[in-house]
């Protein structure tokens, strides 16, 4: 079972249980005698049910644990943002094409949100193997070629890199980028060896 797999299988035994618990605390309490004051009292304190709430689902856990992801701030910067060589990297980072897909910032609902992504699918991995043997029609077997812009912030804390950890540092993370990406690696190649050590350290300071 790939990765892929397992956390769709875990959502799809989250919002079971989460359902199923759900309706089952309600049954029992909304059940109960109505000479029982008690249970009338519970059945009455029990939560609406999450659909009648604002951006909820019927799957408690889930909204908890959405509501947790939004809640968190984004990683500190390292602090070395005075190093002149985090500010000239800066630069490059839009020079060598890096910015089209991480995007320094994206308008939300409190103003703009530093993430250094645009939150999209992209190609930048070499097409599967086996996804090249199914459009022969020689397996069913098929894996993504597309993934979803990571946000860069706290990016030095999180090798290793690429959705398959092939990547252990932010330059080997860079050089293994190919198809969309494949421009900007090229540029990134192209800078000596000082301007490189520039860009990799404003990726460091995030």
């Amino acid at each position: 079972m790939t990765v892929l797999r397992f956390a769709r299988f875990v959502l799809i035994v989250l919002a079971a249980v989460g359902v199923a618990g759900y309706a089952r605390r309600a049954a029992e309490a909304r059940e109960a005698p109505d000479t029982t004051d008690d249970a009338r009292d519970t059945a009455r304190e029990l939560p609406a049910p999450p659909l009648a709430r604002a951006g909820r689902t019927e799957i408690p856990e889930f909204d908890d644990l959405t509501f947790y992801l939004s809640e968190l701030a984004p990683p500190p910067r390292d602090g070395r943002s005075s190093d002149p060589r985090v500010r000239v990297g800066e630069e490059l980072f839009a020079e060598v094409g890096c910015s089209a897909c991480h995007v320094p910032a994206l308008e939300g609902s409190a103003g703009p949100v530093p993430l250094y992504s645009d939150l999209l699918l992209h190609e930048v991995t070499p097409v599967p193997e086996a996804l090249t043997r199914r459009s022969t029609g020689r397996t069913k077997e098929s894996e993504p070629t597309g993934f979803r812009t990571p946000p860069l912030w706290g990016v030095a804390r999180t090798a290793p890199y690429m959705h398959d950890g092939r990547a252990a540092t932010l330059r080997d993370a860079i050089l293994a980028r190919v198809a969309e990406a494949q421009r900007s690696r090229a540029q990134f190649e192209q800078l000596d060896a000082h301007l490189a050590e520039a860009l990799l350290a404003f990726l460091e300071d995030l």
